[in-house]
């Protein structure tokens, strides 16, 4: 199975986000061209956190829900719960009116999809994301100079240093995990997070097939036993005074 991911929502919220997003907005989207799971004026989607991890299997369980709860405090998606039976504790999940921006949905009132051209769940190339940084304010007065800063928690790889990564055939959350925990041990402060990454990366070895050519052992030298030899001492043999 293949994993795909908007580079622009990896970004600016993580490639689990990303992942975990698109997914969710391919079945939203299927719901929606056969209206099901219609409720409460957004279409929804639902599967349990072990569901999710044979999905992914390379998220663990702990993964799986640090990655819905990210969703959530993002308002990227919203939970609920409208099964049958009460005591079916599936959740429900459905996209906020941000989530379907990012991901080229809009659900009009009359339960109608107005969505972008999509192949496979996923926006199609070329149709801009909304600039989702709220916090640009227009520059005011002298600019002041920045300060070197430890990495931020929520630091991700930008996509200059996904696409050095695919050039180079590096891991790029292999490359994230030994970035984040070598700043962190070093105790490392940078003007520019996304320009140590880019360094980082360049100095990483490149994962290329090796040429090395493969030095056969010498030939094992033939062992000459050493033959024993008995002594005998008769009594001819000794000297006597």
């Amino acid at each position: 199975m293949q994993y795909s991911f908007d580079i622009k929502i990896a970004t600016h919220y993580g490639i689990n986000v990303a992942i975990f997003l698109n997914n969710l907005a391919f079945w939203i989207q299927k719901n929606i061209a056969n209206n099901k799971n219609y409720h409460d004026g957004n279409y929804w989607t639902y599967n349990s956190v072990e569901a999710y991890k044979t999905l992914f299997p390379f998220w663990s369980t702990k993964q799986v829900r640090a990655t819905i709860d990210k969703c959530i405090k993002f308002n990227l998606i919203v939970g609920n719960n409208y099964n049958s039976n009460a005591y079916d504790r599936t959740k429900w999940y459905a996209l906020t009116d941000l989530g379907q921006r990012l991901v080229g949905i809009s659900i009009c009132p009359k339960g109608q999809m107005d969505s972008l051209e999509r192949t496979n769940g996923f926006v199609q190339k070329g149709e801009p994301i909304p600039d989702i940084n709220t916090d640009i304010k227009p520059e005011r007065g002298p600019l002041r100079k920045k300060r070197a800063t430890s990495l931020p928690d929520d630091f991700v790889l930008n996509a200059k240093n996904l696409s050095l990564c695919k050039q180079r055939g590096l891991d790029p959350l292999g490359m994230i995990c030994k970035f984040r925990a070598n700043a962190i041990a070093s105790g490392k402060k940078a003007l520019d997070w996304h320009a140590a990454a880019e360094l980082w990366i360049l100095n990483e070895k490149e994962n290329k097939p090796s040429t090395n050519k493969i030095i056969s052992p010498l030939p094992q030298q033939p062992y000459s036993a050493v033959n024993k030899m008995d002594f005998y001492v008769s009594e001819k043999n000794i000297l006597r005074n």
